[in-house]
């Protein structure tokens, strides 16, 4: 109903309504990624509360830093990894 009436404000001059189908792209839904999910309602990871050596824990910590991501990423990619290669 609103694209047959005209705009007295000019916003819809030179612009066109006819869509094509064919030009539809089609979008890949992605996983969710680490990070992304704080605060947002109904968007949750699974968690795992896991205790680490003093090393590894400091390992972790300080290349996690290194890198510029979280510690959660950081395990994660290392998972991501080592999976890769088994």
């Amino acid at each position: 109903m609103a694209l047959n009436k005209s705009s007295k404000f000019g916003a819809t001059d030179n612009l066109d309504f006819n869509i094509n189908t064919q030009e539809v792209q089609h979008v890949q839904v992605e996983r969710k990624e680490i990070g992304t999910t704080q605060g947002r309602k109904g968007q949750k990871l699974k968690r795992i509360n896991m205790a680490f050596s003093d090393i590894n824990h400091e390992y972790i910590t300080i290349e996690s830093r290194r890198r510029g991501i979280s510690s959660t990423a950081f395990v994660n990619q290392i998972i991501d990894d080592y999976r890769k290669r088994s």
